[in-house]
């Protein structure tokens, strides 16, 4: 089975965007979670999820470095990301965007549009 990883220090972010993800039709059951780009990009490693959430901003490894150490490796830049930051500016977007992000979210963004950037990643709503 197949899941998204949710990539945030902030456990009450990680909370919003599971809900988030429920209302747009994920599984509970199909979502993982990591405080920090480290902790995410050792549960990629060991088994890829069909998406990734990550924040920007994160200690030990932000969503930028994260985006990085994915880009690297044939394998798992293939896997979509959707990256979310309280800070974005169409530098960032532009940075992010080259590294593979597929979508930019402005923080506190509404299930409606993290269900849009779903649909826009997948193809689908979920």
């Amino acid at each position: 089975m197949s899941y998204v990883l949710i990539v945030d220090d902030s456990a009450l972010a990680r909370m919003i965007v599971r809900r988030s993800l429920a209302a747009a039709g994920f599984a509970d059951s199909a979502m993982r979670e990591a405080p920090d780009g480290a902790a995410a990009l050792a549960v990629v490693k060991q088994r890829p999820p069909q998406l990734i959430v990550a924040d920007e901003h994160m200690p030990n490894m932000p969503g930028e470095e994260l985006l990085a150490h994915l880009a690297i490796s044939r394998e798992l830049r293939v896997i979509p990301v959707i990256m979310c930051s309280s800070a974005v500016n169409e530098a960032m977007m532009a940075r992010l965007s080259r590294l593979g992000a597929r979508a930019v979210l402005k923080k506190p963004f509404s299930p409606a549009e993290l269900h849009g950037a779903l649909h826009g990643v997948l193809g689908r709503a979920a």
